[in-house]
């Protein structure tokens, strides 16, 4: 079940983005980094030593809908992505991934890296 979710690391980069959704775990610092479950209390804040552990579809979700931004992983988990840059789309492909979860989790920290650039 672990791997559904984002890794510690792209959390603590959502969250600089502003990523604050409902989310099933948490990571509670850097230090410990295993997935703490909100099964029942389902918290939606991210506090100074508290991280937000969303699924990766929450946070391709969040891509999609705050920032416009698309993408497809294809059959050779080769991953496209489309980011609306000044009234363009500009198309980003990335190559030579081993397995569907490197390939997701490649696009995610390009998503992340993109936006960052284009919020300074």
């Amino acid at each position: 079940m672990k791997k559904e979710f984002v890794p510690y690391e792209q959390a603590l980069l959502l969250k600089e983005l502003g990523f604050n959704e409902k989310c099933a775990a948490h990571y509670l610092d850097e230090d410990d980094l295993e997935l703490k479950w909100e099964i029942y209390r389902n918290l939606s804040f991210n506090t100074d030593n508290c991280v937000q552990a969303p699924l990766y579809q929450q946070a391709f979700r969040f891509f999609r809908e705050k920032h416009g931004c698309s993408y497809s992983i294809g059959r050779n988990n080769d991953v496209v992505i489309h980011i609306p840059i000044n009234d363009y789309i500009t198309t980003f492909i990335l190559q030579k991934n081993k397995t569907y979860e490197e390939a997701e989790l490649e696009c995610l920290n390009k998503l992340i890296e993109i936006v960052k650039n284009n919020n300074k």
